[in-house]
């Protein structure tokens, strides 16, 4: 399943990430986009770059939990603006379903479901799009960190805290930061990634419950979930456009448009309105492959015939874009565990 974040999520955490010391220029050349990548902020991008940005930044600053800290820096700096519409919410089962109605609108890498096993066993549970758990597990991070934000302070309002929360990774080497966030037990290494309540926070009724709001509010989310399946769809048919021009390959926009059946002139219009450039989608979905053929274990030589380059170094001036590094370098940066922020890029 393709997962993304929208430009509007995106352009919060860069802010983020550079507010905790990681420029937002670096972040830019990183993902490869320009800032106006972001006049369009409902457009979609891959997960695939923001994971490896946030890899890429946790390294350079050595700072292991930082999406965590990003994850629950996003929801404390935005609960007022967006987070503040689940408080109208009846109770806590009702932000869990509108939670996993809405999420998708920021980053749509999985699904949230409301279960209930016994006396005080009522659990948000996450389920994510992706099995590898440790590969993800900063996306996972992000995306717990800012459910425990919203949650902790919603159920604070019932004078009931939260009483657990279950990740699906092994616990790091240093809690301090994990600790220091969550302060209530935390399993690691669990079946599931969710957060436990009392049958007295679920009961109670939300004291910001107001459900005129709430119908407009929900409203207003509706529009934008339409609004945005039709960027979907088209985005949707471009990506496939590019991914068969790949494997054939050869990739132009005059292909992928002939293979849309659109004349180059609409394409192009289209493409403008939906919001990422040309460039910027083919390094995407070559991104992806990328990930794919590497653990498939296929050579750099291998993956850049399967990318539809002309030649290595045709791949290497596109890997510097993404990453800062040829594909030599960053496979010995990540051999050698060394952060990556500390390769000399001028050289081969």
């Amino acid at each position: 399943m393709k997962m993304t974040l929208s430009y509007r999520y995106l352009n919060t955490n860069l802010g983020l990430l550079a507010g905790f010391g990681f420029p937002r220029e670096k972040s830019l050349s990183l993902l490869n986009i320009g800032e106006d990548a972001f006049k369009n902020p409902d457009a979609r991008l891959s997960v695939e770059p923001f994971l490896e940005l946030l890899n890429f930044a946790s390294e350079a600053l050595g700072d292991p939990q930082l999406a965590l800290r990003v994850g629950h820096k996003f929801r404390v700096a935005t609960f007022a603006e967006t987070g503040s519409v689940y408080g109208y919410c009846k109770n806590l089962e009702a932000v869990i379903k509108m939670n996993d109605q809405y999420q998708k609108l920021a980053i749509d890498v999985g699904k949230v479901t409301f279960v209930q096993d016994g006396p005080d066993q009522n659990f948000m549970v996450f389920s994510p799009h992706y099995e590898d758990m440790e590969r993800y597990r900063r996306i996972t991070d992000v995306i717990m960190g800012a459910y425990f934000a919203a949650y902790h302070w919603l159920s604070w309002g019932s004078g009931e805290e939260i009483l657990g929360v279950q990740l699906p990774y092994a616990a790091p080497e240093n809690l301090k930061t994990h600790e220091a966030i969550y302060q209530i037990p935390i399993q690691f290494n669990a079946e599931q990634t969710s957060l436990q309540f009392s049958d007295i926070a679920m009961a109670d009724t939300l004291m910001s419950y107001n459900p005129e709001r709430l119908v407009r509010i929900k409203k207003r989310l509706d529009n934008m979930i339409g609004q945005g399946a039709c960027t979907k769809s088209f985005d949707t048919s471009v990506n496939a456009a590019i991914l068969a021009a790949i494997k054939n390959g050869h990739i132009t926009s005059h292909v992928v448009a002939d293979r849309m059946g659109l004349t180059w002139s609409a394409f192009r219009t289209a493409l403008k309105r939906s919001g990422p450039v040309f460039r910027d989608r083919v390094d995407a979905v070559r991104q992806g492959l990328f990930h794919e053929y590497l653990a498939e274990g296929q050579s750099f030589s291998q993956i850049a015939l399967g990318l539809a380059y002309n030649d290595q170094p045709a791949m290497n001036r596109a890997f510097r874009r993404w990453y800062g590094m040829t594909p030599s370098q960053w496979k010995a940066a990540r051999h050698s565990g060394e952060s990556c922020a500390s390769v000399d890029t001028q050289t081969e």
